[in-house]
């Protein structure tokens, strides 16, 4: 009996944890603009900027180590856009691109 129970638990732990899988989402690559507080994503073959969140530091100039506090990086992120809304800094913004990763970086102005 012992065993079909530790069997049972097994298999439910193994069925669950296949079925958790983290956010996957799109390619998108375009340029990054940021100064301190600010920061616009203009995606690449489309007239609009979109607000980012999530962790972006990956993406900054950096100096000695540290990240610069504004400049502007072409990059290539993986994540997943919003519906059109009207999202952050005085409703600027169209969409909001919720980043799970930074996948490619290139410095273009510190």
């Amino acid at each position: 009996m012992k065993f079909w129970l530790r069997l049972a638990i097994v298999t439910a732990i193994l069925l669950a944890a296949g079925c958790v899988r983290p956010p996957q989402g799109q390619i998108y690559s375009g340029t990054y603009y940021y100064m301190f507080k600010f920061s616009s994503f203009k995606p690449d073959g489309i007239s609009e900027n979109w607000c980012l969140s999530g962790n972006m530091d990956k993406a900054k100039a950096s100096e000695n180590g540290k990240p610069m506090p504004w400049g502007l990086t072409r990059v290539v992120i993986r994540g997943q856009l919003s519906p059109p809304g009207h999202y952050k800094c005085v409703y600027a913004f169209k969409r909001v691109l919720t980043v799970y990763k930074v996948v490619d970086v290139k410095i273009l102005k510190k």
